[in-house]
This record gives C-alpha cells, sequence and structure tokens, in this order.
C-alpha cells in the first residue's frame, strides 16, 4: 500500500502531461483561425504621376479601396521630402477617408499630395499610413513633358 501511495503522485503527473499538451495546443490553434490575414494590398494606385502644379510639384493619380471597409489615410512621406494631402483650396487635409469598392481621384485641381520642396527627381516613392497595420506604397514618375 505505501508502494502504491508514492507512485501516485508520479502516475497523476505522467497522465496529466498529455492533457497539459493538448491543452496548450488546442489554446494555438484557436489563436490562428481567429486571425485575420489580409493577402493582398488594400489599395491600389492608377496612373500615379509627379506632375508640376501651380504651387510646385504635386502627385496625382487614382487611389482605389479594394476592400470591404472604409480606409483612412493618416499620413504620407516620401523620398523627396515632406509631403501633405491639400484641398483642391490648396488647404491642408490632416486625413483622407475612402469607402469600400471606391476610389479617390488625385488631381492638380482637387485633392492631392503636395512636395513641400520641389524636387528634380524622375520619380518619388511614397508611403501611405493607413488606420490599419498596413503602409501602402507606390512609385510616382515624373509625366512626360514635365
Amino acid at each position: 500500500m505505501k508502494h502504491l501511495a508514492r507512485s501516485l503522485p508520479a502516475l497523476l503527473v505522467i497522465l496529466a502531461a498529455p492533457l497539459a499538451i493538448v491543452g496548450c495546443s488546442s489554446d494555438d490553434d484557436a489563436a490562428t483561425t481567429t486571425e485575420v490575414v489580409v493577402a493582398g494590398a488594400p489599395l491600389s494606385i492608377t496612373g500615379p504621376s509627379l506632375v508640376q502644379g501651380p504651387d510646385g510639384d504635386v502627385i496625382v493619380g487614382t487611389i482605389e479601396n479594394v476592400t470591404d471597409r472604409t480606409i483612412e489615410i493618416t499620413s504620407a512621406q516620401s523620398s523627396a521630402g515632406e509631403i501633405e494631402f491639400r484641398s483642391a483650396d490648396g488647404s491642408l487635409l490632416a486625413s483622407l477617408k475612402i469607402e469600400p469598392d471606391s476610389d479617390l481621384q488625385l488631381a492638380v485641381d482637387g485633392v492631392h499630395l503636395a512636395l513641400l520642396e520641389e524636387t528634380d527627381d524622375d520619380s518619388v516613392d511614397v508611403v501611405l499610413g493607413l488606420d490599419i497595420q498596413d503602409d501602402f506604397s507606390f512609385t510616382a514618375d515624373r509625366s512626360a513633358g514635365e
């Protein structure tokens, strides 16, 4: 009987170990099934160009939201220095929202990305910060004749 009493704790550890391992692996499975992974970029851009506007260099093109949720562009950075979103009247825009399956036309005489200093570069790399975890990057080439 004494032998059985001394062996019982060891037997319980041996029997409980597989349950602990199975319990841990089921937590991992649950975590991976609830994780949301974005397979492709949330935005696309057509015709990004660097052009001369009335007040300096601007980036134009059409940005499309290819998701089923509203995306807010919260920041912009460029390889040519500081860059800002501006409205048609030239006022600074803190952020831009693009509705699901919609697009935003960037135009010299409309909403556009304005470089704060002119550049002689033939192209500018742009990174847009989004309200989701992804950033969106593209290159705008100087349009012909510029």
